[in-house]
């Protein structure tokens, strides 16, 4: 079984005129290039089919309850009725 003990780990401290990124930054310091108008168009579609999957799930999500829910309010509402008619059976005696 192993031990647990502390470990350390080298770590080099680049300073920012050898990484090629400003301060605070993570990655290269120009600037951001607008993306092509097809990457664009691409990126909306993704959305668009993106926003149509979530609905698609709400609605076989809403279905699912229906499933469930519609037969259980007939057999409470058949069953109040069954109620009703047996107490009334039972007060006309």
């Amino acid at each position: 079984m192993q031990e647990d003990r502390p470990t350390t780990h080298p770590v080099e401290i680049i300073p920012p005129e050898r990484s090629g990124a400003g301060p605070g930054q993570s990655f290269g310091g120009g600037e951001l290039k607008p993306l092509p108008p097809i990457l664009r168009a691409i990126i909306m579609v993704a959305a668009i089919a993106a926003g149509f999957g979530l609905l698609a799930l709400l609605v076989m999500f809403a279905a699912t309850v229906a499933l469930i829910a519609i037969p259980a309010a007939l057999l409470a509402g058949g069953a109040a009725w069954l109620g009703l008619r047996w107490r009334a059976w039972r007060g006309g005696r």
